[in-house]
């Protein structure tokens, strides 16, 4: 979450937006169209 503190963002694979402006959601599709094109390329 962008919200996270510095030291937690900096060593995060990712970093979405903040919890007021739907941070875990952004990720949640995020995660499922990587799934959807993994899926389609094999």
């Amino acid at each position: 979450m962008w919200n996270a503190i510095k030291e937690l963002k900096e060593i995060a694979f990712s970093v979405t937006d903040t919890n007021d402006n739907d941070g875990v959601a952004k990720a949640l599709e995020e995660l499922l169209r990587k799934k959807e094109t993994n899926r389609i390329l094999t």
